[in-house]
């Protein structure tokens, strides 16, 4: 898994970063031993900005990014 981040809209607030956070903390139903979870707030890009012909395309808004790391090695194609 190495680092997983999950966006969360401004709206939501920070109790909605919290419940998303607390998902991958002790008492989770997606913990494992030696993760760590922090909650930045920043810009986040908004829904549908990576389709070229979306209105949204490039755009953003702020919002809650959850990083959700295991200490592991990223993933590596064996046909790369």
């Amino acid at each position: 898994m190495a680092k997983e981040r999950y966006p969360s809209v401004e709206a939501n607030g920070h109790e909605g970063a919290e419940r998303i956070a607390n998902m991958y903390r002790p008492g989770g139903e997606y913990y494992k031993p030696g993760m760590t979870v922090t909650i930045e707030h920043g810009e986040i890009p908004q829904w549908g900005s990576a389709i070229p012909t979306s209105s949204t395309f490039g755009k953003t808004e702020k919002g809650y990014t959850i990083v959700v790391d295991d200490h592991r090695p990223a993933y590596k194609s064996i046909f790369e």
